[in-house]
């Protein structure tokens, strides 16, 4: 009589996001085939702003994981069941894949009519939740951050972009700003020394 293998985890059996199909099948996958450029630089450039601004007081950098255009599926009896968002931020969770969490929360976003809705979890249900209007924008408590859209250019491009502010309603700096003011002030204080910092 042969010895007959263990059973086999659920990681082993259960696809993943590579095996399944998209929740749209005749969706074409990034880059947009037939978008227009613009489209395509949006949507690169979108994810970026968002992660390069993010400053949570409340959570370490392995305390939360951010991905984009990646398929969430969210019930293991039903894998084809999954979401595709163009970004999205789980906190409290390792940031490899052996960590789950259930989202108390999510925002969608439409960039081409500037339409920003904000659902909970309340009990057992996603409830949608008013938002500021002026500015627009979502104070997320749990995360002790807001999100709004700004007006602005990112990366040489201008328009109407998701981004973190703090409980004040200002916008959080991305790395580059952050560069740029530090190099602002050196500049500022040199000149108080009597130092011109252009013949530097």
């Amino acid at each position: 009589m042969g010895q007959s293998d263990p059973p086999k985890s659920p990681r082993e059996t259960l696809p993943t996001m590579y095996d399944l199909p998209s929740e749209f099948p005749e969706e074409p996958g990034l880059p947009d085939v037939g978008a227009s450029p613009s489209r395509d630089v949006f949507h690169d450039l979108q994810p970026q702003l968002l992660s390069r601004t993010l400053a949570l007081s409340d959570y370490s950098r392995d305390q939360y994981f951010t991905g984009s255009d990646l398929n969430v599926y969210y019930d293991v009896h039903h894998p084809l069941w999954h979401k595709r968002p163009d970004w999205f931020l789980a906190v409290g969770v390792p940031r490899l894949y052996d960590g789950h969490d259930l989202r108390r929360s999510y925002v969608v976003y439409s960039r081409y009519t500037q339409r920003l809705r904000y659902f909970k979890l309340i009990g057992r249900q996603y409830k949608e939740q008013a938002i500021d209007s002026l500015p627009k924008a979502i104070w997320l408590e749990d995360l002790n951050i807001g999100l709004g859209i700004w007006e602005g250019e990112f990366e040489g491009i201008w328009g109407h972009w998701l981004r973190w502010c703090n409980a004040e309603g200002c916008w959080l700096p991305t790395d580059t700003e952050t560069a740029q003011e530090r190099a602002n002030r050196l500049a500022q204080r040199l000149r108080e020394l009597g130092v011109d910092p252009d013949q530097l």
